[in-house]
């Protein structure tokens, strides 16, 4: 697979593998650790940062590591978990399902020397799309992967995949990421067949009061249906 772009694809790989190492070894991810973050952001629900993107998810930011302030704490609750676009992300991350499921495909640009082209975007911060750039090489899906409660996946950023919601799944996806902010830059890119792609619609806002409340009900819901260590009466007692 040929890219544009240059990368010490050996740091950046040991830098991650160093990353995941320290945190396990540290907290261990149990799924107690995850309520434990849930809980403490209903603690202080009025300072929690909320945000949406339209049609696909709320986002809270449950702030970074005690430990370590690269790595950072994230939950997702998903309206449509669908991402069309084959991409790959800024920054690595290990993704925890808690609720919902769906598909993960994995693409690759395979050069077989026929003579075919795809075609790589580079996408700015700002969300704005370069031109096209040739890619020797056929875009194919070569594996998938699947995504359900108590499972764990990790995406690395030379990774490039699209996501589809399983058929016949009745709830939203929920998922709880750690995120590691790396010292090696790394560019995102959307991959395609064709020479264009469709516009990013997929702008952050702040949540709005209901939203937020949406967003409220649902961990009060996960940690009362997981009957956690954190319970709707210890939380009571917390905010009195």
């Amino acid at each position: 697979m040929v890219f544009l772009y240059e990368t010490n694809t050996t740091s950046l790989q040991q830098e991650q593998n160093e990353c995941s190492n320290q945190f396990y070894s540290r907290v261990g991810l149990m799924r107690d650790f995850i309520f434990r973050k849930i809980y403490q952001v209903l603690i202080d629900w009025p300072s929690a940062d909320i945000r949406t993107v339209p049609n696909v998810m709320h986002q809270i930011r449950c702030g970074t590591d005690e430990k370590d302030a690269k790595i950072e704490y994230q939950i997702n609750w998903f309206i449509d978990c669908a991402e069309t676009h084959i991409h790959n992300h800024r920054n690595s991350f290990d993704t925890f399902c808690l609720e919902g499921e769906y598909e993960e495909k994995i693409w690759e640009i395979i050069d077989e020397n026929d003579g075919t082209i795809s075609y790589q975007f580079t996408r700015n911060p700002d969300n704005i799309l370069s031109s096209a750039e040739s890619v020797s090489g056929t875009l194919r899906h070569v594996a998938s992967r699947y995504h359900f409660p108590g499972n764990k996946m990790h995406v690395n950023t030379q990774q490039f995949h699209s996501v589809t919601p399983i058929i016949g799944s009745e709830e939203r996806v929920l998922t709880f990421l750690v995120k590691e902010k790396y010292t090696v830059p790394v560019d995102t890119f959307i991959l395609n067949s064709k020479p264009y792609v469709d516009s990013l619609d997929d702008d952050m806002r702040p949540a709005t009061k209901d939203e937020r409340q949406d967003m409220y009900n649902k961990l009060i819901e996960v940690l009362t249906k997981n009957n956690t260590l954190y319970t709707i009466e210890k939380l009571s007692l917390e905010l009195q």
